[in-house]
C-alpha cells in the first residue's frame, strides 16, 4: 500500500510502509532539498536507488543498511562508477575528473 508520511525530522515520504517504517519502494524528500527514490528495508535505504543532493550531485546504485554498498555511479565534481562499501569507494572503479583526466583501478 502506498502511503504518505512526515517523519519527526521533517522528511516527507511517499511510498510503501510496513509497521510504520519505510519498507518497499518510495520517495523521500529531505528538509535540505535532497531526495532519495528507491528501495527501503526497515526504514533504511536498501537495494537499488538514486539520491539527488541539493547541490546537483547524484548517486545511483546499490544501498545496504542506509549506506552505498555494491555497484554505483556518483556525479559530483567528476564522475565515479565502481564498487562501494560503507559509503566509500572500495574495489574496482573509474574516476573521471572535471578536467577529463581518468583514473581506473583499485580503491
Amino acid at each position: 500500500m502506498i502511503e504518505k508520511s512526515i517523519h519527526q525530522s521533517k522528511e516527507e515520504y511517499i511510498g510503501e510502509l510496513s509497521d510504520g517504517k519505510r519498507h518497499g519502494h518510495g520517495l523521500c524528500i529531505y528538509p535540505d532539498g535532497g531526495q532519495y527514490e528507491g528501495d527501503w528495508v526497515d526504514d533504511k535505504r536498501h537495494g537499488m536507488g538514486t539520491y539527488f543532493d541539493p547541490n546537483g550531485g547524484s548517486f545511483e546504485g546499490e544501498w545496504k543498511d542506509g549506506m552505498r554498498n555494491g555497484r554505483g555511479c556518483i556525479e559530483s565534481s567528476g564522475h565515479y562508477y565502481g564498487d562501494w562499501k560503507d559509503n566509500l569507494r572500495h574495489g574496482q572503479g573509474t574516476w573521471t575528473m572535471p578536467d577529463g583526466a581518468v583514473y581506473e583501478g583499485e580503491w
